[in-house]
């Protein structure tokens, strides 16, 4: 088998039919054997009768993990992944016809890279307020927005590691680690850098990916992601996330925690005086001060637990 598509999905069978019907229209390249695996993460909805209606247009299998949680679903379709190349994407995505394809060519020119990833474009189900549409640059983390142009770039650092709504890895990665059950979705929990903190740890192993711009996929955007409740609630998941990854930020934090609450506290009176301007000081000041929260309470939890 030479490339393994997965799609981990949690009661969201609708989406789940339009990204499996979108998956029908891909271009797959001559003498390619592929694979769909969509992981059932333990839904309660009609996920398993939409996989089933599309047995006879693609080549599907389904796979249940019981444990909630995004990095557990990917986990479980690593293990089970035949493919060379395991390409990603999510149950409200729809891949483009030469998605797949555009992937197959880069891991083919560029043999040495370990991971890839593509352009996510977003699709908004309703037009979002000013305040968004003038800071995507801000906000592209809370709406899987990615875009560094068409043309094939080299990763070696960071800041420009792909989402996990569009992203590829050679599946011998997994052959010496997984993805950090801590992190990820987690029903309507939203701490997400699973696959951040993944190609983080390549990236400091001495691999390298390969940002593909013409494998392109649009990720669904529900008017509901509009409000400012959930771009808090996003940004205080990356505080905790944070965390998890780095030890030794924790540590330092929880030595001088006090600090931080007041530093919360000061982004938090910023951004009430500035909320109703909605203008970009505002915006940054109140991301501060919700990565602040999530990571006071990231130290807080630490501290609760030991506690009991």
């Amino acid at each position: 088998m030479d490339v393994t598509v997965a799609v981990c999905t949690w009661n969201r069978c609708k989406l789940l039919k339009q990204t499996l019907e979108e998956m029908c229209g891909l271009k797959i390249p001559m003498n390619i054997e592929w694979e769909l695996i969509v992981v059932n993460n333990n839904c309660s909805d009609a996920t398993d009768d939409v996989i089933d209606s599309y047995r006879h247009r693609l080549p599907i299998r389904r796979l249940f993990e019981p444990e909630q949680g995004l990095s557990n679903a990917r986990n479980c379709a690593v293990t089970s992944a035949t493919g060379d190349l395991v390409l990603w994407t999510d149950d409200d995505v729809l891949v483009g016809p030469d998605w797949l394809s555009e992937y197959v060519y880069a891991a083919r020119e560029w043999p040495d890279a370990s991971f890839f990833g593509g352009t996510i474009d977003p699709w908004f189900a309703a037009r979002p307020p000013c305040w968004i549409l003038s800071n995507l640059d801000l906000l592209s983390g809370v709406y899987a927005i990615r875009d560094l142009g068409t043309e094939i770039k080299k990763i070696t650092s960071p800041e420009n590691i792909p989402f996990g709504a569009n992203m590829g890895m050679r599946r011998y990665i997994f052959d010496s680690m997984r993805f950090n059950h801590s992190l990820g979705l987690c029903g309507t929990m939203r701490m997400c850098s699973e696959e951040i903190d993944l190609m983080t740890r390549l990236l400091s192993r001495g691999h390298y990916g390969i940002f593909v711009g013409s494998a392109q996929v649009r990720h669904y955007i529900p008017a509901e992601r509009f409000k400012i409740r959930y771009v808090q609630d996003v940004f205080r998941g990356h505080g905790q996330a944070t965390l998890r990854i780095d030890k030794a930020l924790k540590r330092k934090i929880r030595q001088n925690l006090a600090q931080h609450v007041r530093r919360y506290y000061k982004k938090r009176l910023k951004s009430w005086i500035l909320y109703p301007f909605k203008t970009r000081r505002w915006l940054k000041a109140f991301i501060q001060a919700s990565i602040l929260r999530g990571r006071i309470e990231e130290c807080q939890n630490d501290v609760t637990k030991e506690a009991g």
